[in-house]
């Protein structure tokens, strides 16, 4: 039978193995210190060898270690992708596609008000100008500067009447 490994000590061995440093790796993944060094000294006890040569406070991978971190940090890096996507899945997401303007001075002081109401929902801006595919984009609502013809294929709200005024030089 297999020795089985935890994966938190995978996971601070690769930190460690990044960052050169049980400190550096403790703050990068949000856990002690003493986590950081207890999960690599059990990794290292569980696989009867040693990892990491010791420099004062930092550390190196020996070549052991090096071979080791070169096979588990792309299938960590896997495992870490295939939650981040069902976590990304499992969260309800709006996309609006809106002018930077627009974005900056009526967008951002709103957003607290919606994320307060729903903080679980994802929230991405995009700035597509022009006529453009809604679904192709994967963008929910688009708020926009624009005839409503060139999107007669959606359903169209007019908000608001906008004026433009051109202003230049004297000398123009």
């Amino acid at each position: 039978m297999r020795k089985q490994v935890p994966l938190k000590s995978i996971y601070a061995f690769v930190a460690v193995s990044e960052t050169g440093s049980m400190s550096a790796a403790a703050e990068k993944i949000n856990v002690s210190h003493s986590a950081i060094s207890q999960s690599v000294k059990a990794l290292e006890s569980q696989l009867d060898t040693v990892l990491f040569t010791r420099i004062g406070r930092r550390v190196e991978l020996n070549k052991v270690g090096r071979e080791y971190y070169r096979k588990v940090a792309p299938a960590l890096e896997t495992i870490l992708d295939a939650n981040q996507d069902l976590l990304n899945k499992n969260s309800p997401r709006l996309t609006i596609n809106m002018v930077n303007s627009l974005t900056l001075h009526w967008w951002i002081p709103r957003v607290n008000r919606l994320q307060a109401l729903a903080p679980e929902l994802d929230i991405r801006i995009s700035n597509r100008v022009g006529v453009f595919d809604l679904d192709a984009e994967g963008v929910d609502i688009a708020i926009i500067h624009d005839a409503i013809e060139p999107w007669k294929d959606y359903h169209c709200e007019h908000l608001a009447d906008d004026e433009l005024i051109l202003v230049c030089s004297l000398i123009f």
